[in-house]
């Protein structure tokens, strides 16, 4: 469990709470709807964060891999910057939502199962980068990949597969989950970093971490 001081606390539980129920939030002017047991880019943050960025990083028709898609905040920006984009997530609820936010290619399954022998020229992933189980819900699936991450592993060793020869691999991660990192393994390398306001809760930089083709 997180040690956050209590204004974190209660943000954190204020967040669980609120995604009992079906409601909306917007990111950079786009309405995203977000149904019960998907995460809220908004409340956790990081989603919201990150889905701007990507979408200014990308030229047009630039084929995007938006993986572990959630509401599909990242893909629905990125698809309304010109981008040809594929939503993947594991969970049945955040494909639904993801198709209701517009996103027209949506697959559901493991990681990259669903995309077998395809190739993508930018692939991105806010993984869960916090060791524990998930015990079997999606939030948990959401927020924790394994006792040692398993799933940012299995995801860093797939990736290079399933770029294009000038394709890279983009992974978020938060200095609140110290030696995530680690978990990628060799030929990531630190890229664009910055800080979310304290709101609350402790000082907390993300960084992208990047994988070339190759």
């Amino acid at each position: 469990m997180l040690s956050l001081p209590f204004a974190g606390r209660a943000r954190r539980l204020r967040a669980l709470l609120h995604q009992l129920r079906p409601h909306t939030v917007e990111v950079a002017g786009h309405r995203i709807a977000v149904p019960p047991g998907v995460l809220d880019p908004v409340a956790f943050r990081t989603g919201a964060a990150w889905a701007p960025r990507v979408a200014s990083a990308l030229g047009p028709d630039l084929r995007l891999l938006d993986m572990g898609c959630g509401t599909g905040v990242v893909g629905v920006l990125a698809q309304a910057a010109g981008a040809r984009v594929t939503a993947v997530d594991l969970d049945a609820r955040a494909c639904a939502a993801a198709r209701t936010n517009g996103l027209r290619d949506v697959r559901q399954g493991d990681l990259f199962r669903p995309v077998l022998g395809e190739r993508f020229d930018r692939i991105c992933f806010n993984p869960p980068f916090f060791r524990g189980h998930a015990g079997g819900r999606p939030l948990g699936r959401a927020l924790y990949g394994g006792p040692a991450l398993e799933v940012v592993r299995r995801f860093a060793a797939g990736a290079p597969r399933h770029l294009t020869p000038r394709g890279e691999a983009w992974a978020l991660l938060s200095d609140r989950a110290p030696g995530a990192e680690r978990a990628l393994g060799p030929g990531w390398r630190r890229g664009e970093t910055w800080h979310l306001p304290p709101d609350g809760l402790p000082p907390e930089r993300l960084s992208v971490w990047v994988r070339s083709a190759g």
